[in-house]
This record gives C-alpha cells, sequence and structure tokens, in this order.
C-alpha cells in the first residue's frame, strides 16, 4: 500500500485534490506501520496542499496518535481537541459522527489523564524543569507550523539494511585543516613537479581515524535508482516528495525538494531528452555543475577564470607521476588561501589533461557541450529564449563561455568524479560478511580530488547519502603521501590488469610499491603459499 501511494503522490497533478489526498492515504499506510514521524509530516503536507475541510478530523485524529505513541501528550491533547470541533462540518450522518466523537474522546481522556499524572509525579519530585520545559515546548495551537512535524526536524529512515540512517556525528582527526576545511588538520596539501598536488600526512596517523568529511560540490543520482534515493541528498526514501512538475525526480523531504529547486528549474522541462540523449552521467553532471549556481555567479567568476588560461588550453596539470606539462601550474591552497570546496573554481582548477586530448575527443566533448548549451538557452538560463532565433544563430559572449565552462567540465570530471555507492546488509544483526555495496551515482568531491591513487591504499571511503566520508585504514608515518584507490587493486587485480585499466581511464602509468614491486593477488598468494 505505501509503494502504491507513493506512486500515487508522484504522479499526482498538483493542481485539484489529488496530491493531498494522496499525501492523506499515504500518511495512514506511514501509521499503520508505526512510522509515525513520517505520518505526521505527510499529514502537514497534505493541509498545505489543501487537504478537504470537511476531512480534517480524520487526520487531526490521526496526528494525535502519533503524537501520543510519540510520547508528545500535549501535541495529542492539542489534535484531539482540534479534531472534535472539525468533527461537525465533517458532513457525517449523526450516528457516524457520533462513533468517530466517542473514539476521539476516548483518546482525548486518556491523554489528558497521562498529563495529570506527569504533573502529580513532577510535583511528587519537586518538579522537573527540565521536564516542565520540554512539555511547555508544545504548548501552541494546532494551526502553527511547528505542531506538525516539519522538515526543520530530522527524520531518520531505519529499513533495518543499514541504508537511509541520519549520519552519526564524527569528528575530523585532530580537527579541520587551515588548508583543506573538510580534511583532518593531521593530513595537508603539497606540490611538487614530479608527482604535482598530492596529500601529505603532518603526523603519524592510526587506523581507523576520518580523515575526510565532505560533501559533494555536485551531485547525479542514477536513473534506476530515482524512484528508491532522493534525488537530492541521495538517501533512501520512506515517503518521497514529488517536483510539482515531472515524474523524473523525488525527494526525502520538503528541504531537500527546496533545495534542489535551484538547479531543477532548468533541468526539468528537458530532463526526459537528456536521459534518451543516452548520454552518461558525467555529461549529467557537466550540466548540473552549471546549473547549481545563476548565471550571475559565473559571470562574477570570469575573471579569475580568465586569469588562469585554463579555458585557452595553455594550462599546466598532471595526472600522476610522469604526466607533467611546463605551464600555468593549478591552483594549490594554502592557510592564508584555503581551499574552498564550495566555489566553482575548486572544480575548475582541478586536473583535466586537455593538452593531451586529441581533436575527436575535442568534437565529441564539444558537441555534447553545445547539446548541454542549448538546454540552457531554451530553459531561459540565459534569460527568456525567443522561439524565433534560428537553430544555428551564433551564440552570445556569455554564451559561448558557459559553454567552454561545460566542455571544461566534461574534460574535469573524466579523471575526478566519484562513484557515489551505498550498502545494505543482507543479515540480522548486521554483518560486513553478509552485506552488498551498490552504485547511487556521480559526484565531484574537490577535498578528495587532491588524493593520488595507489594500488596499496592508505584510506577508504564510504558514504551517508552524498556526504562522503575518508578514513584511514591503516597508519600512515609523518611525511607519507596518502593515497586513495581509483578501482584497481592489488589484492584482486594483477599488475597487467590495473595498469592497463588506470592508463585507459586515467592516462597514468602506475608506479606505487605495489606496482614497483609487483605484489601478488591475494588469491595468488594464498594458493602459492606466500602469505
Amino acid at each position: 500500500a505505501l509503494l502504491l501511494y507513493c506512486r500515487a503522490v508522484t504522479r499526482a497533478p498538483h493542481s485539484g485534490s489529488s496530491l493531498c489526498l494522496a499525501y492523506a492515504n499515504r500518511s495512514a499506510a506511514l501509521c499503520q506501520l508505526a512510522e509515525y514521524r513520517w505520518c505526521l509530516r505527510d499529514i502537514r503536507l497534505a493541509l498545505l496542499h489543501g487537504y478537504p475541510s470537511n476531512l480534517h478530523y480524520k487526520v487531526l485524529e490521526r496526528a494525535g496518535h502519533c503524537y501520543d505513541k510519540l510520547s508528545h501528550t500535549h501535541h495529542a491533547v492539542s489534535c484531539f481537541r482540534k479534531a472534535l470541533t472539525t468533527l461537525p462540518n465533517s458532513g457525517l450522518d449523526p450516528g457516524a459522527q457520533q462513533t468517530w466523537n466517542k473514539n476521539i474522546t476516548k483518546k482525548l481522556d486518556a491523554c489528558v489523564k497521562k498529563q495529570e499524572e506527569k504533573k502529580k509525579k513532577d510535583l511528587d519530585d519537586k518538579g522537573s524543569k527540565e521536564d516542565e520545559k520540554h512539555e511547555g515546548h508544545g504548548s501552541k495551537n494546532f494551526d502553527d507550523d511547528d505542531v506538525l512535524i516539519n522538515d526543520s526536524e530530522n527524520i531518520s529512515v531505519s529499513d533495518g539494511k543499514g541504508v537511509g540512517e541520519a549520519a552519526p556525528h564524527q569528528e575530523l582527526f585532530r580537527g579541520p585543516s587551515p588548508v583543506l576545511p573538510s580534511a583532518s588538520a593531521a593530513i595537508t596539501l603539497e606540490s611538487s613537479p614530479e608527482a604535482g598536488r598530492s596529500v601529505v600526512a603532518k603526523e603519524d596517523v592510526p587506523a581507523g581515524e576520518l580523515l575526510v568529511s565532505e560533501e559533494p560540490f555536485a551531485a547525479v543520482l542514477a536513473r534506476d535508482k530515482t524512484g528508491s534515493y532522493c534525488s537530492h541528498c541521495f538517501r533512501r526514501l520512506m515517503a518521497p516528495v514529488p517536483c510539482p512538475d515531472c515524474c523524473g525526480v523525488a525527494y526525502c523531504c520538503q528541504r531537500c525538494h527546496d533545495d534542489a529547486a535551484v538547479y531543477h528549474r532548468w533541468e526539468c522541462v528537458y530532463l526526459e531528452l537528456l536521459h534518451g540523449s543516452g548520454m552518461s552521467l558525467n555529461c549529467y553532471l557537466s550540466l548540473r555543475i552549471i546549473t547549481k549556481h545563476p548565471l550571475q555567479y559565473f559571470t562574477k567568476l570570469r575573471p579569475q577564470l580568465k586569469k588562469s588560461k585554463l579555458l585557452e588550453g595553455t594550462g599546466s596539470e598532471c595526472s600522476g607521476p610522469g604526466n607533467v606539462t611546463k605551464s600555468v601550474p593549478l591552483m594549490v591552497p594554502t592557510a592564508s588561501h584555503p581551499h574552498d570546496s564550495s566555489s566553482y573554481l575548486s572544480v575548475y582548477h582541478t586536473v583535466a589533461l586537455h593538452e593531451q586530448r586529441d581533436p575527436y575527443d575535442f568534437l565529441q566533448r564539444s558537441l555534447m557541450a553545445i547539446l548541454l548549451l542549448k538546454v540552457l538557452q531554451r530553459t531561459g538560463y540565459f534569460g527568456s529564449w525567443d522561439e524565433e532565433i534560428p537553430a544555428d544563430a551564433d551564440a552570445g559572449d556569455v554564451e559561448v563561455f558557459i559553454g567552454a565552462l561545460l566542455l571544461r567540465n566534461l574534460q574535469v570530471l573524466q579523471f575526478n568524479a566519484h562513484e557515489v555507492s551505498g550498502m545494505t546488509f543482507l543479515s540480522e544483526p548486521p554483518t560486513f560478511q553478509q552485506s552488498k555495496s551498490f552504485y547511487l551515482g556521480l559526484a565531484i568531491y574537490t577535498t578528495v580530488a587532491f588524493f593520488n591513487h595507489s594500488c596499496y591504499p592508505a584510506v577508504a571511503r564510504h558514504f551517508h547519502g552524498s556526504r562522503m566520508l575518508v578514513s584511514s585504514i591503516r597508519t600512515l608515518k609523518k611525511g607519507e603521501v596518502v593515497c586513495e584507490n581509483y578501482g584497481p587493486i592489488f589484492t584482486h587485480h594483477s599488475l597487467e590488469q590495473r595498469r592497463r585499466k588506470l592508463l585507459s581511464r586515467y592516462w597514468f602509468k602506475c608506479v606505487c610499491i605495489a606496482c614497483e614491486e609487483d605484489w601478488k593477488t591475494f588469491g595468488r598468494a594464498v594458493v602459492t603459499g606466500a602469505l
């Protein structure tokens, strides 16, 4: 029932009563599943979307039941009393009204009794100031928005499978870095002609310490996960909130819906076209990097971007040992000018290797950049679009500038996009032996992009929604380069397999210790008795 009501919510037109009725009916299913906080949120959304006044008694009685179960007795009393005052407007026959009145009054009396017992207990205990404060917090009238659960309150999803819970609070080891604010103060950034920019340990770091906690600059959910995960934060959906204009996205809460509106407004109309074009998530993410900000944001950055000369093809970049060009260096953050992962400059100054690209590569990516630019033109990103303009008309100066940024994004994401994954546990209690990792989408994390590759990595990544957490998996010595793994790892792939994949995908030959010494895979090591 919950699944079908969720489909009804995502497909209901936002005009008329279909949407509010779908919210209300879904709240009933959530109440039966004992998901009381989600039920309250859906009741609130039903009322906000014009739930018929003659049916208010139903959702108010349900809200009272939920608050009672959540031990918010004062809210429960408010809801039951409001339900009784709206019951005469229900249009029910006298017999049905009497039955509803009897049931609601019974629940109201039980809650009032609980309140009286609570007050008596507080007096007997000489009053508990904290309890009185807590109980008094809910003394508002039901008409106030705060009485029903809203998105300012953190609702976590617990499906028994380890997916979708609210991220536990975890401090960075040694606190945040003055150079890389999303990273630990125990690591820093260094640059050399041989290896380019790399992350280095400033001190000894034990295994199991959190070194990076970073939200993505931009992220795109895989299309086949749209109905199961939030299109904005990647958390598992319990009761999705839809887009009013399309069925291609769904959000875990109104807050994610509102936050996503910043970029979805430019993508909504052409979403099916973008998917139908067969473009990869890399291409979609290239567009998302632009749509996350208004045009004025990029035009203000234009003087700074122009200084680097990267758009003119004279930049200097590297993708690992041996792949270095001699020109304008990429930006290296310092304590006086720390890395800002929320700025587009942090994306712009990541590795793109455009100087190593052949004409065919440029042609393919340029054509995709043009398609994405056309989408932005017709959705009004540059201002209202005139349908009388010929399809082959020359683009304006600002449009060419954004087109160049789209091309730059397509190049950058080849080497710097990270797959976002989730994990589900297949046993109770959950164990890693009975767990499965799955692909959720693609994102760019500009702090993690500074980490070079090793087939014997020092860190491992995991995710809470779209937030990436990077932890040490072995002891690090002071001055040691902190490397992550780009995919092929020595325990599962041979030297030939690793180098072939890295050269094809990332354009560099790996010279890590595992490759230089040709470490055997675990399977071969066990068979030969090398362990």
